[in-house]
């Protein structure tokens, strides 16, 4: 059965032991199919750790958003950390942390613009507030790009490259090559970065006129997300500028949530808050 198997392998052009590609070379990626496959996996194992980072690079003007987030439905617990930082803000920008254990979620806030520092810490319990801003656990679809990945995939002209190794296991890759693809990657990029950062700013980047494209896509076999980049180099007002987008999503089913080292000082600032 194994040489049959490796035989059938090299008879399709796949590596030995490779599973098929997720879809047929020249047929077109389904953004809703995807979507429902990388969230339906993602509840099926557990647990997960996901990455996503925005960069915006130019002469004039920079800026980083950064997030990292993991996951444990099994344990009921979360942690999720952001970061932003911008070539106008002195000091290391801004730090938001949660942390979520049963049904108690804290909340660290740092904002760091080089000539002061304020650290804030929040509380609360489910059920929780409905309002901008409140203490919330993570969102499990926020935390697994799942309001990306229909617009990344439905929004760009991929083609697919094979099937190829990544982070332990088999993914099927994709590209998108070449400036014709602009105005779908960089409405892509612009939105991703507005969900991850709520800054309706963002949207001034739609001006940029784009030069040159390249992006990656990796999808596992039972069509969880492993892997996107984009990046897009052009100008923007007469400046050079890039704009990367990318996230990852790993440990699958194996990931667990440690506690902060500022929980304590947390609980002890919020315990009256809490009831």
């Amino acid at each position: 059965m194994v040489g049959l198997a490796g035989c059938a392998g090299i008879g399709l052009g796949l590596p030995i032991g490779a599973p098929a590609p997720y879809t047929e070379t020249g047929a077109a990626l389904d953004g809703d199919d995807l979507r429902a496959a990388h969230l339906a996996e993602l509840e099926a194992n557990g647990a997960y750790r996901s990455s996503f980072a925005f960069v915006i690079a130019g002469d004039q003007r920079s800026a980083r958003v950064n997030r990292s987030v993991v996951v444990d439905r099994g344990a009921n617990e979360s942690f999720a950390h952001m970061s932003v930082a911008a070539e106008a803000i002195e000091g290391d920008g801004l730090t938001v942390a949660t942390y979520s254990t049963g049904n108690t979620t804290y909340r660290r806030f740092v904002a760091d613009v080089g000539q002061q520092t304020v650290t804030r810490y929040d509380a609360a319990q489910a059920p929780y507030a409905d309002r901008p801003l409140a203490v919330e656990p993570v969102e499990p679809e926020e935390a697994a790009h799942a309001d990306l990945i229909e617009p990344i995939v439905e929004d760009v002209n991929w083609s697919q490259h094979g099937v190829e190794r990544y982070d332990g296991g088999w993914v099927t890759r994709y590209e998108a090559v070449g400036a014709e693809n602009f105005s779908r990657l960089r409405g892509a990029a612009v939105d991703a970065g507005r969900v991850a950062t709520d800054r309706g700013s963002l949207a001034d980047y739609r001006g940029l006129e784009v030069r040159a494209v390249n992006a990656t896509l990796l999808v596992g076999p039972d069509g969880v997300v492993r892997r996107f980049d984009i990046h897009v180099s052009g100008e923007l007002r007469g400046q050079p500028i890039d704009l990367t987008l990318a996230g990852s999503t790993g440990e699958l089913g194996t990931a667990a949530v440690e506690a902060p080292g500022w929980l304590d000082e947390a609980k002890e600032r919020t315990t009256s808050g809490l009831g």
